[in-house]
């Protein structure tokens, strides 16, 4: 799952977005994200690859590099693998883990502080399956 990113303000402590994947098929806060992230404090910007398991989230890993506007992330699960990706590069990862299996939503989180005025803009998402067999690599889009 893929989205570019158009535009990313920091207007309170904290903005984060980007492609979710393996979201669960209910109201429960469970998927695979690959955001960037903009803070008010430490690290002004950076690349997370997360998960969220019933709303509870854990960064799987991370990389410092800065967010630059149209920026497009993308989030790829292949079994246990999980990558994020910047500008079709990997950038983090891939990480293994099987706490998320058999969901196939694909969408976007936003996740701003309360406070202040935080904008982000995105466009151009994208989702596709991704099946290897015999070597070959298919990509099926739905």
């Amino acid at each position: 799952v893929q989205v570019q990113i158009t535009t990313l303000t920091l207007g309170g402590t904290s903005i984060q977005t980007g492609p979710i994947a393996r979201k669960e098929n209910s109201a429960t806060r469970t998927f695979y994200y690959f955001s960037a992230l903009l803070r008010s404090s430490g690290e002004l910007s950076e690349f997370e690859l997360n998960k969220r398991v019933a709303g509870t989230g854990t960064t799987l890993g991370n990389n410092t590099t800065d967010f630059v506007a149209n920026d497009t992330l993308k989030v790829r699960v292949d079994g246990d693998q999980i990558s994020g990706f910047v500008n079709g590069a990997l950038s983090v990862g891939p990480v293994t883990d099987t706490a998320i299996s058999g969901f196939t939503r694909g969408g976007i989180e936003i996740v701003t502080s309360a406070s202040g005025s935080p904008n982000a803009t995105l466009d151009n998402w994208a989702a596709a399956d991704y099946v290897t067999t015999s070597g070959a690599l298919r990509r099926r889009a739905f």
